[in-house]
């Protein structure tokens, strides 16, 4: 959910375009993770989830597939989240937060429905 576009013309760049604000936003639930497919797509990963033991997803970003997962797996499944969060030189000033918020997003749609265990 993006800011309304007055709030955004009004709001430094500093602070819009900071990566540690926005894992903020995140990771307490204020804004929704971004998403990198359509919502026919989120569906079938649904549906492919759907009754598994165990899911993996290489390349979690903010989280918003791995929802996708928690929801459609069983709460006995296990969902592996597998990205490179480490801080290092290439990632941006801030990124490194990107992990603690993906984690409690993916945590919360978890915990809703009674699991899968996350990894």
């Amino acid at each position: 959910m993006p800011l309304p576009k007055a709030i955004r013309r009004l709001t430094p760049d500093a602070v819009r375009e900071s990566v540690l604000l926005r894992a903020v936003g995140v990771g307490t639930g204020l804004i929704p993770p971004r998403t990198m497919h359509t919502d026919a797509e989120s569906a079938l990963l649904a549906r492919l989830a759907a009754g598994r033991s165990r899911a993996v997803e290489i390349g979690v970003y903010e989280g918003s597939s791995a929802v996708v997962l928690a929801r459609a797996l069983p709460p006995d499944a296990t969902l592996h989240l597998i990205d490179p969060f480490t801080a290092n030189a290439t990632l941006r000033p801030g990124q490194s937060g990107t992990e603690r918020a993906t984690r409690r997003v993916v945590e919360r749609a978890a915990r809703a429905r009674g699991g899968p265990a996350l990894h």
